[in-house]
């Protein structure tokens, strides 16, 4: 049975689009694993895209200014700043919509956060709360706090 031309055409505009839309999401993550220190734009994409909170074909940029505006990025803190551990604790586990332990539960802060994801086995607290990550720490961490996020719906 053979397709109509307009058939394939949709076709193919669609598999374009998918393309374009994945190639967007791979892109931001060789560059996040190219960083030797891990930056907010690229984080805030990964973990909002992850989290459902904007579609992959969005901006970096515009990623790292809703999770601003949501006060889970620091209003003092440039979109090329580099992230710190309790800071990309934080922002994973509201961009992912984690449920935590008790101070989490109750507290919600960057402080419970970065408890919460030491405890998991998620974070390494070595080098304290205010170590720079690189890129692929983010990407890794993002893994595992998305898995602990779908084990606990």
């Amino acid at each position: 049975m053979a397709m109509k031309p307009r058939c394939v055409t949709l076709l193919a505009f669609f598999c374009l689009v998918g393309g374009a839309v994945a190639g967007q999401s791979n892109q931001v993550m060789d560059s996040l694993l190219a960083q030797p220190k891990a930056d907010f734009a690229d984080s805030a994409y990964l973990a909002m895209v992850g989290g459902g909170w904007i579609d992959e074909s969005a901006e970096p940029g515009a990623a790292f200014d809703m999770a601003q505006s949501k006060g889970w990025i620091g209003k003092s803190v440039a979109a090329g700043d580099p992230v710190d551990l309790e800071s990309f604790c934080f922002l994973s586990m509201k961009a992912l919509k984690v449920k935590g332990g008790l101070g989490w539960s109750l507290f919600a802060t960057r402080r419970y956060a970065y408890r919460e994801l030491i405890a998991q086995g998620i974070a390494n607290a070595s080098g304290g709360p205010k170590r720079i990550l690189s890129g692929d720490e983010v990407v890794r961490m993002l893994g595992k706090v998305s898995a602990l996020s779908e084990v606990k719906k």
